[in-house]
């Protein structure tokens, strides 16, 4: 695990929860050090599926921590990535992270999540609940 991230994104993997549970103070990603540079190790971070495998662990937090940081840079790009963390909201994973707060990490990421959020929630051959999902991260 050391190997796959280096740099800035190497205290994600160490925070645990500390800092996602409260909105009165979020953190600063670019306090640690965390650029536009680091764009695209934090949404393969966000998406790595490896770290979420021990919930006891604080790496199973480091994906989250990845998403907020990609919002505070406003990572238009990350858009679509994260849009694919949908299908951890249902079976078996349960998810509540994902529906509550992926929302307002693509609220900050602005504007250019809406046609893509839109284009997914009308898809027609995607799952129904991803769709469902897609079109509540708009409201």
């Amino acid at each position: 695990m050391a190997d796959k991230y280096t740099g800035a994104l190497v205290w994600l993997l160490h925070m645990g929860d500390k800092g996602l549970r409260t909105n009165l103070l979020p953190l600063k990603y670019s306090l640690f050090g965390i650029q536009s540079k680091h764009i695209p190790d934090l949404i393969r971070m966000a998406l790595d599926e490896e770290l979420v495998q021990d919930a006891d662990k604080p790496q199973a937090y480091a994906g989250i921590h990845a998403w907020r940081a990609l919002g505070e840079l406003q990572a238009a790009e990350a858009v679509e990535p994260l849009i694919g963390l949908l299908k951890y909201a249902d079976e078996p994973y349960h998810s509540d992270w994902i529906l509550e707060d992926l929302p307002r990490t693509l609220g900050k990421i602005g504007p250019t999540a809406i046609p893509v959020l839109w284009s997914y929630g009308n898809n027609p051959s995607l799952w129904g609940f991803f769709r469902q999902s897609a079109l509540t991260l708009l409201a």
